[in-house]
């Protein structure tokens, strides 16, 4: 933005295009020059005015939706809106970012920011990113069963299966060639889903075994990038977030490709005292996406009983299920004694 308009920014506010949808059902409509936009047809009228008229049909869009909010309108909607305000922040659908400290530490504070959680037990934090110039994202779903066993408290366990589902109705085999493709909005809903994906972990935990994801030939890294097609891509690194399992694949249309890695938790996951031990699993969303539905299992050791684990269910004595909330960020908490 400094760049293209010669103007240092003091923050950034950022919504997702269900962040638009949420505010606009809020507000019973946006009323623009041309009629009134509902809620329902908001993504069709944007796909077809930006083949129409470029990205700057959004900007204007969105200057009329700033409008509506600071008017009548907002005045005849506030409770709608202010309750879809907090639900977006929650989802992540709605985020703040600003220069000054001290208001950015309140904003990190009450979980506005949507910043990762990086607490002392167990995290999971699954990222995806499309690196395909399409818009293939909301034709793709996504499923996870994590698993930790904690059958020996001294070397807890995980287990992660991460499934997508590439449900665009192209036929062909388009994996082929990682490129941009251009076309109308409608085209490049659906096609291949090229995904750099990573796994966020607590920290001291370590990789051990995994399902290879080989780099494609036709991608950009071996067709431009010097790097060595059929290279597994699976590794585990570091950034401001911590340590994280990475990984590239693609995922063809009407194909449904799993990925599954196993890796050794720290100790730290578990906090033991005077024959308890508490588990707690911070579950992270990624904000924009969406319906990921999963299920965290927990096998427990012999010779402990559960005495508190909220919203799960017991399958059998030694192990328990949690569905876990795909809107928005969890903490999955169990804790355990010795059996008398």
């Amino acid at each position: 933005y400094a760049i293209g308009r010669d103007v240092e920014v003091d923050g950034v506010i950022s919504l997702t295009q269900w962040a638009f949808i949420e505010f606009i059902s809020a507000m019973n409509g946006l009323k623009t020059d041309s009629g009134v936009i509902q809620a329902e047809d908001l993504l069709s009228t944007i796909e077809e005015g930006t083949d129409r008229e470029g990205t700057i049909f959004l900007s204007t869009l969105f200057d009329v939706l700033i409008d509506s909010m600071n008017g009548e309108t907002l005045k005849a909607n506030g409770i709608n809106v202010l309750t879809s305000t907090e639900s977006l922040f929650g989802s992540k659908d709605l985020m703040i970012y600003t220069r000054n400290t001290e208001i950015q530490s309140q904003i990190v504070k009450i979980g506005w920011g949507g910043a990762l959680s990086n607490s002392r037990g167990d995290r999971l934090a699954v990222v995806d990113s499309n690196v395909g110039w399409n818009k293939v994202d909301r034709n793709i779903d996504r499923k996870y069963s994590y698993q930790v066993d904690l059958s020996d408290v001294k070397t807890p366990r995980a287990k992660l299966e991460l499934e997508y589902a590439n449900l665009s109705v192209i036929a062909d085999n388009i994996c082929d060639v990682q490129k941009h493709v251009g076309g109308q909005y409608e085209i490049l809903l659906d096609g291949c889903y090229w995904n750099y994906v990573r796994v966020y972990l607590p920290l001291g935990a370590e990789l051990v075994s995994g399902d290879s994801l080989p780099l494609e030939p036709g991608s950009i890294a071996v067709r431009v990038g010097g790097q060595v097609a059929g290279r597994d891509t699976v590794g585990l690194t570091y950034d401001d977030n911590g340590v994280h399992i990475s990984g590239f694949m693609a995922v063809n249309p009407q194909e449904v490709r799993t990925v599954t890695f196993n890796y050794l938790l720290p100790r730290q996951v578990l906090r033991i005292e005077s024959g308890a031990f508490e588990y707690t699993l911070d579950v992270v969303v990624q904000g924009g996406t969406r319906g990921r539905e999963g299920v965290v299992s927990v096998i427990l050791p012999d010779g402990y009983e559960l005495i508190e684990a909220a919203n799960s269910v017991r399958v059998s004595p030694n192990l328990v299920e949690i569905a876990v909330n795909p809107e928005r960020d969890d903490v999955i908490r169990l804790v355990l004694r010795e059996s008398s």
